[in-house]
């Protein structure tokens, strides 16, 4: 089936930019450590050593990324593109139905009677 519906070969009409290795390794390496500390801080304690380093390494591999960004010609996520209000609105919104939706899924904790 999808050999008879993608097509083959390279696309001629595409941009050819080089990729951002290290756009893509600041911001994959600063997200996994904001997702351990948001996944285990509950468990480690919000204030052990553990959960203030990654959210430390977090915060510092996403302002790498972001200032690398700014910088790069061909960037792996247009950041410059957020300046635009309708982008803004746009993913803003997105991001809060998502948000909705996850909230909405988990299971509500039921206070104890007195």
């Amino acid at each position: 089936m999808v050999r008879r519906i993608v097509p083959g070969g390279p696309d001629e009409h595409a941009l050819s930019v080089p990729f951002d290795i290290w756009g893509a390794l600041l911001v994959g390496a600063g997200l996994a450590c904001l997702l351990v500390t948001v996944g285990e801080g509950g468990r480690w304690g919000w204030t052990s050593p553990w959960t203030v380093g990654f959210s430390v390494g977090a915060a510092i591999l996403l302002a790498s990324w972001e200032l690398l960004d700014l910088r790069t010609d061909h960037p792996l996520i247009n950041l410059r593109a957020l300046h635009d209000t309708d982008v803004l609105l746009a993913n803003g919104t997105a991001a809060g139905l998502g948000a909705a939706l996850t909230l909405d899924r988990l299971p509500a904790r039921r206070c104890p009677s007195r």
